[in-house]
């Protein structure tokens, strides 16, 4: 994808930082903060995901109380073998 310039203002401690911070990761300072961005984005994602699976899963253990509860009273009778099949 093509770059877009964009101007931005920073304090000159911040500039400092960049500079030395992109020097030391050998990539431009533009780089730099193109890959800040994008790792706040991914780690925003993550986030979300896991307050998802975490909403999710708190159901789990109801759900699994009252299935065995209905697997409780259903499956006896599925065990049982009818005689014909049985005597066979």
């Amino acid at each position: 994808m093509p770059a877009v310039r964009i101007n931005i203002s920073l304090e000159p401690e911040v500039v400092a930082v960049l500079r030395r911070r992109s020097r030391r990761m050998q990539m431009p300072a533009s780089r730099y903060i193109a890959a800040l961005v994008q790792a706040d984005a991914q780690r925003a994602l993550d986030e979300a995901a896991e307050e998802g699976y975490r909403l999710l899963s708190s159901g789990a253990g109801a759900f699994a109380q009252a299935a065995a509860a209905i697997a409780d009273e259903t499956w006896p009778a599925w065990d049982v073998v009818p005689a014909e099949v049985h005597d066979a």
